[in-house]
């Protein structure tokens, strides 16, 4: 098929474009995905069903070229459709981005319009790098991604991280919970807890274990690496004894100030109250 402008393979639709994969192309550092998953399953869906969600791409000055936006895994699974699913796909269906489009709404367009497979806790923390370094408050992006604040500062958390700790979130050896808490931690400490992953990937491969089953570093492992201490109360834990205390102390009038001082130990630990100089401030 010989090359051929936008405009002149457009269908019936204003908006829908059959563009030759050849004038596709992807824009070099925009695309976050790392883990493209089970790309087999993807064309052999299209192979036997056909492209039943369009790419989404911008125009290029010339008119004959395409740069991708939305669809990075379907544009690798095209031609793998042809070569081991029997498929013959020569072209792509397209529409174009919506008009006004800037860098930053396409980078939440990563979030909003990957319905196949999700961004990894890793490719999440790539694109809100890029939106922060937009001057976007985290706020903002949290609102904006359907995220809470929490969240989306935790996943920052791993921009920061080393290679070796970002590696094992994308592979799955350890949870993002476990990876935030590890990244906080001293160098020392993250090197520790990376040689134990090696270790355990180490004895999985010499045991002859499923190649697909990884074994996985919990938080508990990581709170004790960090810590010493493989027990750390949750806040929510603290909560719930205070909770606990409020009802013991309503039952036992005879001993309130004990349990207020139970109590008020209980707050100093959630932060609630600060100690200065013997005197304890809300």
């Amino acid at each position: 098929m010989a090359k051929a402008t936008l405009k002149s393979m457009s269908k019936d639709t204003k908006d829908l474009l059959l563009i030759p994969l050849e004038n596709i192309s992807e824009e070099e550092g925009y695309n976050v995905r790392e883990d493209y998953g089970d790309l087999d399953e993807l064309a052999e869906s299209l192979a036997k069903n056909g492209q039943k969600e369009p790419l989404t791409v911008r125009m290029s000055g010339d008119g004959k070229t395409a740069i991708l936006v939305n669809g990075h895994r379907r544009i690798r699974a095209l031609p793998l459709a042809n070569t081991k699913f029997g498929a013959s796909f020569k072209a792509a269906w397209c529409i174009p981005e919506e008009k006004g489009a800037n860098e930053e709404s396409r980078i939440f367009d990563l979030f909003t319009r990957n319905s196949g497979k999700p961004l990894t806790p890793m490719e999440q923390a790539i694109a809100i790098k890029r939106l922060v370094d937009y001057n976007w408050k985290i706020k903002d992006i949290a609102a904006k991604i359907g995220k809470k604040v929490k969240y989306v500062n935790n996943i920052l958390d791993l921009c920061s991280a080393s290679k070796e700790l970002r590696d094992a979130v994308q592979s799955g050896v350890i949870s993002t919970t476990a990876a935030v808490m590890l990244a906080k931690a001293p160098e020392s400490k993250q090197t520790s807890v990376i040689n134990k992953i090696k270790a355990l990937q180490t004895e999985s491969k010499e045991k002859g274990s499923d190649k697909d089953s990884k074994p996985r570093v919990s938080v508990s492992d990581v709170e004790k690496e960090v810590t010493g201490n493989s027990s750390m109360i949750s806040a929510k834990s603290i909560k719930d004894l205070v909770k606990q205390v409020n009802e013991a102390a309503k039952e036992d009038k005879e001993n309130k100030v004990s349990w207020d001082l139970i109590k008020l130990g209980l707050e100093l630990a959630l932060g609630k109250k600060t100690f200065d100089k013997g005197i304890f401030k809300s």
